[in-house]
């Protein structure tokens, strides 16, 4: 699940890249989701199987485009839960928010339901973050919900930590089961390198 999709390259050369454009007219500022449910390449390196769905908003319209695109795939083009990655910064004391952005591939026509629970990693529960098991409801037409797992604010140095929020069962398929999120710390030791080309300095 790629969240934060911007315009390929020319919004941003680091962040997932969307731009889906008809008859020669396009979006200049682009944002969405898309999601990878399945993929494989050829000997060469080129792309034999393929399924992707995708949100795009265009500017500042309120109503997206949603779109399926299947190359020799056979997964059905419906409704499938994920859960983006995503990054948080941890504050020096109390908790402040770690958010996962948990979202269907396109609008169902029904309820939906999915539950949803932590799973740490190199963050400990309790000590980094506060885990959370909740289930999340999408009435028709929502396609996204927020999922808010505090995190453990502490001036001691705890590095870069990770761990997940995972889609355990949900009414409908499932797409990317696993969000990670990252924890950065503001108290870890950062090294600085300084160099001076002048022979006389």
């Amino acid at each position: 699940q790629y969240e934060g999709a911007k315009r390929a390259i020319v919004e941003s050369p680091v962040l997932p890249g969307l731009d889906v454009s008809a008859n020669g007219s396009g979006c200049e500022h682009i944002h969405g989701r898309f999601n990878i449910s399945d993929i494989a390449f050829d000997a060469s390196g080129i792309v034999s199987r393929l399924a992707v769905d995708f949100e795009q908003y265009c500017g500042i319209a309120a109503s997206p485009l949603y779109g399926s695109l299947r190359y020799n795939s056979a997964v059905p083009i419906s409704p499938r839960v994920s859960v983006g990655d995503s990054q948080t910064l941890r504050g020096n004391a109390g908790t402040t928010d770690g958010l996962a952005v948990v979202s269907l591939s396109m609008p169902a026509t029904s309820p939906v339901t999915a539950t949803i629970k932590t799973v740490a990693s190199t963050a400990v529960a309790g000590v980094d973050f506060t885990p959370v098991s909740t289930t999340v409801r999408f009435a028709v037409g929502e396609t996204s919900k927020t999922v808010i797992v505090p995190i453990i604010g502490t001036r001691q140095p705890r590095g870069l930590r990770r761990f997940s929020v995972n889609v355990v069962s949900a009414s409908v398929p499932i797409g990317d089961r696993s969000g990670e999120i990252t924890v950065r710390d503001p108290n870890s030791r950062l090294t600085a390198f300084l160099a001076n080309s002048d022979p006389d300095a």
